[in-house]
């Protein structure tokens, strides 16, 4: 459709992209690219790449892409905080910010110049989170910024066939979804995390990825500690019938968010 220009067109969840030739040109994907962890590079029956890219396998291109300006966040949060305001609502998540928009948000608070209050998570994947930890919680003096809390990455989504499931997917039942953080590294997360007295917010759609998520919490709670941060698991879509309770017992709170019904409702 477009040749001589990269492309990038994201799904509705942010788990998937379409990129066209261009784009995995600049991002050096190849048919023998091999798919990274958490991700997949949607091939075609003749293994050539097709351009869409699951998860993970995304990064490939962001890491090409143009970095984002201060100059486009304030434009954005100018567009959202205008949209929110006119529809009566005065408050926002913003779940998984890096440490550009972090250091934005402060700039903005000390300005007192948002224009909604913020309840910003930190992103687990941001390499400067342990400095942001060691910045401590934020809170505003006028109250419109609150840093408390970081989000983390257990699996991808439901309608990009990316949520970590027990069984595989009636539809491809060669998959199971994909674990967007390696199980060796829950661990250094939740002790990181719980330990610098911050909230924990752990995205898990499917039943495999939020078992995982709620046995790393108990095990945590146990050695750590933080079981009173009102930890969360975030969308909790999928749960298995005997870890249903264990939200409760572990006081886990399930962010669900209905929105997501509509857009799977056609997968």
């Amino acid at each position: 459709v477009i040749s001589n220009k990269p492309v990038w067109l994201t799904r509705v969840d942010g788990h998937a992209a379409w990129v066209n030739t261009k784009a995995l040109e600049l991002a050096g994907i190849t048919n023998d690219t091999p798919d990274p962890a958490g991700g997949q590079i949607i091939r075609d029956e003749n293994g050539q790449a097709t351009g869409v890219l699951i998860d993970n396998a995304m990064d490939l291109v962001a890491e090409v892409m143009p970095k984002q300006s201060s100059k486009l966040y304030q434009a954005q949060l100018k567009a959202a905080g205008e949209h929110l305001l006119s529809v009566g609502i005065t408050a926002m998540h913003d779940a998984g910010i890096g440490h550009h928009v972090y250091d934005f948000y402060l700039a903005r608070a000390a300005e007192q110049s948002l224009p909604v209050r913020i309840y910003a998570m930190l992103s687990a994947t941001d390499p400067t989170l342990p400095d942001m930890l060691d910045t401590g919680i934020i809170r505003s003096s006028d109250d419109f910024l609150f840093i408390r809390s970081v989000k983390a990455y257990g699996d991808g989504a439901l309608g990009s066939r990316g949520a970590a499931l027990i069984k595989p997917y009636s539809d491809a039942p060669h998959q199971h979804g994909l674990l967007l953080t390696q199980p060796e590294d829950f661990p250094k997360i939740f002790q990181q995390v719980l330990g610098a007295g911050f909230q924990l917010n752990f995205h898990a759609i499917g039943d495999r990825a939020n078992q995982m998520v709620l046995d790393e919490f108990e095990r945590t709670f146990s050695s750590t500690g933080g079981q009173e941060l009102r930890n969360r698991v975030e969308h909790a879509q999928v749960i298995a019938a005997e870890d249903l309770s264990r939200f409760a017992e572990l006081k886990v709170l399930p962010s669900m968010q209905p929105t997501h019904a509509t857009s799977d409702k056609n997968m």
